[in-house]
């Protein structure tokens, strides 16, 4: 089973994106982070999202905050995440998924 992360931006744009085989996924402003959320709120490494194995956790780096549920990490905290939980990023939304993502087209 493949872990998929959905990204939603704050002009409510959606990419999924597919973790691969690493385990290890850095989210931040960038280019080098496997999910890079370009905005001034982000910092350059952000966070790290654990996925080797369950449960999965998403930690910050260095001074940087998420919102994950009601509370509010920063400095190192880690979250454990489940399938669909949601953490805020700056103005992005990340959302936890399990299987590859049913994207319906119409025509």
């Amino acid at each position: 089973m493949r872990t998929w992360i959905k990204v939603i931006g704050p002009d409510g744009k959606v990419v999924f994106c597919n973790l691969g085989p690493t385990g290890v996924a850095l989210i931040g402003r960038h280019p080098n982070n496997r999910i890079v959320m370009d905005e001034p709120g982000v910092e350059r490494y952000h966070a790290v999202l654990h996925y080797r194995q369950k449960p999965y956790c998403i930690q910050t780096l260095r001074k940087t905050q998420l919102i994950f549920g009601e509370h509010c990490l920063t400095a190192h905290a880690c979250a454990f995440l489940q399938p669909g939980d949601q953490v805020h990023i700056g103005s992005h939304t990340i959302v936890l998924l399990q299987d590859q993502p049913v994207i319906s087209r119409h025509n």
